[in-house]
C-alpha cells in the first residue's frame, strides 16, 4: 500500500540506521535466524514479507483516512481483477512482486543499498552523481554479485548494518 510506504521510506531515509525508527533494519530475531548460508537465502527469498510485516512490528503507525481510502482502493482493484479476469491475473502480479523483491537480480539494489560488505561503508550507491567523492568507496557492479555474496559471505548478512543512536522523531 503506497500511502503506508510513503511514511516509513520516508523514515527510512531520515532516520536511516535508527533501529527505533527505520524499519529497513532487520530485527535481532531476524539476525540470528538468517545468520548461516542457508538462512540468509531463505531471507532473501522471503525479503518481501519482512518489508510488509517488519514495520507493522517495529514503528506501527495509526491508520489515517488516506491509509484507509488507499486500502478501499487497492481491495477493490483486485477485486475487480478477479471479477472481471479470474485469479490468475491477481496471482500473477502478487508472486511476480514477491519474486521481484526477493531472489531477484533487480533486488540485490535493497541489499546493495544499506548493507555492509565492507566495514563502514553502507551504502554502494552515488558513483554517477558526485565521482569525486565516491571514486575511492567500494562499488557493486552486479545487482546478482551482491545477492551471492551475500549469501555466500560468512561476514555478511542481515546483522551487517550501521546502527546509529535513537535520534527521535521531533528532531
Amino acid at each position: 500500500m503506497s500511502i503506508s510506504f510513503k511514511k516509513h521510506h520516508l523514515e527510512h531515509h531520515r532516520y536511516q540506521g535508527d533501529e527505533a525508527i527505520d524499519t529497513d533494519i532487520p530485527t535481532l530475531l531476524e539476525a540470528r535466524l538468517f545468520k548461516t548460508t542457508f538462512g540468509k537465502f531463505l531471507w532473501v527469498c522471503l525479503q518481501p514479507f519482512f518489508y510488509i510485516f517488519r514495520p507493522l512490528i517495529i514503528n506501527p503507525k495509526p491508520p489515517t483516512r488516506l491509509k484507509i481510502i488507499n486500502t478501499v482502493v487497492q481491495l477493490t482493484f483486485n477485486a475487480l481483477i478477479v471479477y472481471f479476469l479470474g485469479w490468475k491475473p491477481l496471482d500473477y502480479l502478487l508472486i511476480g512482486s514477491i519474486l521481484a523483491t526477493g531472489l531477484h537480480p533487480r533486488a540485490g539494489h535493497f541489499i546493495s543499498e544499506h548493507y555492509m560488505f565492507d566495514k563502514g561503508f553502507e551504502t554502494y550507491s552515488g558513483q554517477r552523481i558526485a565521482p569525486e567523492f565516491y571514486e575511492t568507496m567500494p562499488q557493486h557492479t552486479s545487482w546478482s554479485r551482491v545477492l551471492y555474496d551475500f549469501i555466500m559471505d560468512p561476514a555478511v548478512g542481515p546483522f551487517a548494518r550501521v546502527k546509529r543512536r535513537q535520534r527521535g522523531l521531533a528532531s
